[in-house]
């Protein structure tokens, strides 16, 4: 083998040498992209679910609340709505119940009895 044989075949080893160590270096930035890519996927994945998750907490927390008011209210309206019939019964039976005509009747009686009583001759201090 002659010199430039020789020559040849250290370039091309030199070439080869350098070709495999661009290589190396694209496989190796190749994987430390894919390990950043699939951490930095991983920390969003986990801060979109955290976020997601507050708002799932902030808005059942809200509809509680709601739910709490609604309530609240449909009470207050029905309790609203007892008294005021209540009130109605009260006004009914004052003005115009048993009770009412009860009263009246004892009443006519009453008045009868001291209309007799004046009439048999009695004082207006004894009927008193």
């Amino acid at each position: 083998m002659g010199y430039n044989a020789i020559t040849s075949y250290v370039r091309a080893k030199k070439y080869v040498h350098q070709k495999k160590k661009e290589h190396s270096a694209r496989d190796i930035y190749a994987i430390l992209s894919n390990l950043l890519v699939r951490r930095m996927t991983s920390y969003y994945s986990e801060l979109k679910y955290r976020t997601v998750s507050k708002r799932k907490q902030d808005m059942h927390k809200a509809f509680t609340v709601m739910h709490c008011l609604s309530n609240k209210l449909r009470q207050y309206f029905t309790l609203w709505k007892q008294n005021l019939e209540n009130e109605n019964l009260v006004l009914e039976v004052k003005d115009e119940g048993p009770i009412r005509e009860e009263v009246f009747d004892q009443r006519q009686v009453l008045e009868n009895c001291k209309k007799l009583m004046k009439q048999e001759g009695y004082s207006d201090s004894d009927i008193a």
